[in-house]
């Protein structure tokens, strides 16, 4: 019996060493385990922050290019409406020459010729030409002198109030509301 205590007493600290040593190897495994958890918790984090700075910067890099596109197609716009209203000037002088051959055949009173009716004919077709591209004749005849659609080229004394327009000596035209070239007016005293 005594062997077998002398047996139980080593065996004893034999499994308390081996009890300690798979708890130790335990709690070991369980550190690490947890250290590598953490390590991966914060890549994860560190990840997730990288993330959410690249959706913001490709966010703002897509809204500036939205807006350099709309920048872009407003000044293509607004240059072909700087070509049209050009285009446009450009006809000008040819609508007052023929203005201003008409007057001077209905002042010489030969209403049946027909180089007149030619004539009129084709004033006909440019002024439809200018109409198809929205440009509209400022005629101000009996209105009261406006400085941002008429040029006032003399004054007369007359019974009309006080800046009235009398006469028009050169027709003014607009496009879309902003005027191309002012009316030259005469107005009242």
């Amino acid at each position: 019996m005594t062997t077998k205590k002398d047996d139980d007493v080593v065996l004893e600290p034999d499994q308390d060493t081996a009890e300690t040593t798979a708890d130790s190897e335990l709690v070991e495994e369980e550190e690490h385990m947890a250290a590598t958890i953490q390590k991966w918790r914060e890549k994860y984090k560190s990840a997730e922050a990288k993330a959410a700075t690249n959706l913001e910067e490709a966010q703002r890099a897509k809204a500036d290019f939205l807006n350099s596109r709309k920048r872009l197609e407003e000044d293509l716009e607004r240059s072909k409406e700087r070509q049209l209203n050009s285009f446009v000037e450009s006809l000008l002088p040819l609508c007052d020459s023929f203005s201003m051959a008409l007057s001077h055949a209905k002042e010489a009173g030969s209403s049946n010729n027909p180089w007149q009716k030619g004539m009129e004919g084709i004033y006909a077709q440019l002024l439809q030409l200018l109409q198809s591209y929205q440009v509209t004749l400022i005629d101000p005849t009996g209105e009261h002198f406006d400085p941002y659609q008429h040029e006032a080229v003399a004054t007369e004394d007359s019974d009309q109030p006080s800046e009235t327009v009398l006469r028009v000596m050169q027709q003014g035209y607009a496009r879309n509301g902003e005027v191309l070239r002012p009316a030259k007016v005469i107005i009242s005293n």
